[in-house]
């Protein structure tokens, strides 16, 4: 590091450990995780067809509000999410759960006990149905353990959730902040009561979450490659 003329980072706290290892800080360029364009204009008919579509093949009501959970289920403690989700289950009873990814390597399954029959998982989605499941879910979830490796890495899916018009409700830690705008296109919770109560306030009431999920589609252009490529050429 301390040799290479530039070096790009995807994170703050990424960038205070270079600067820490002797990289000159001119010389370290913080580049997040952007996104493409959403697939469709939120609230189209092509858009309206491949929600419906998605909800159908997974057994997602066709009028329930749907939270999605993007994950490797290393980004917070299984127990500590299953916690969390019966919570917000309890207090939306309308909403289910769409659980989007695999882990690494087996392990057990999520330990939820109270509403589990209102949670669909449905494993790793390739390039092709990721789109659909962000045209099929109303809120996203992006629950976060405050360690070093959540406080260093940059999530990838949440510029795509926000460009897709899914406001995002989120633990406080490391770059969620950058992505989410607290109160605008999503929140920010300090606390597990707070994201549970964020949650089921936004499950509630259908023109706040519609109020966020246009602001939280800006997000197509603010975190566009297209924008951030021009970060890398001027390293």
């Amino acid at each position: 590091m301390r040799h290479a003329g530039a070096l790009t980072v995807a994170s703050a706290a990424l960038r205070e450990r270079a600067v820490a290892a002797g990289a000159p800080p001119a010389s370290v360029h913080l580049l997040p995780n952007g996104c493409e364009p959403p697939a469709w204009e939120r609230g189209s008919a092509a858009w309206r067809a491949a929600r419906d579509d998605f909800r159908r093949r997974h057994g997602l009501p066709a009028d329930a509000p749907v939270l999605l959970w993007a994950t490797r289920f290393w980004e917070t403690d299984l127990g500590r999410a299953a916690r969390l989700f019966e919570r917000i289950l309890a207090g939306a009873p309308a909403a289910r759960l769409l659980v989007a990814g695999a882990t690494l390597t087996p392990g057990p399954p999520l330990p939820v006990g109270e509403g589990e029959e209102r949670i669909q998982a449905v494993g790793w989605l390739d390039a092709g149905d990721w789109p659909a499941a962000l045209a099929a879910a109303d809120l996203a979830l992006l629950p976060l353990d405050d360690t070093l490796r959540n406080r260093a890495r940059c999530p990838a899916k949440a510029p795509q959730m926000l460009a897709a018009g899914l406001p995002i409700v989120a633990h406080d830690v490391g770059e969620a902040g950058r992505y989410v705008e607290d109160g605008r296109s999503g929140v920010l919770a300090s606390t597990d009561d707070d994201f549970v109560a964020a949650a089921v306030r936004l499950l509630a009431h259908e023109a706040h979450r519609e109020g966020m999920a246009r602001a939280a589609g800006d997000a197509a252009e603010r975190w566009s490659w297209n924008v951030l490529a021009g970060v890398a050429e001027a390293a």
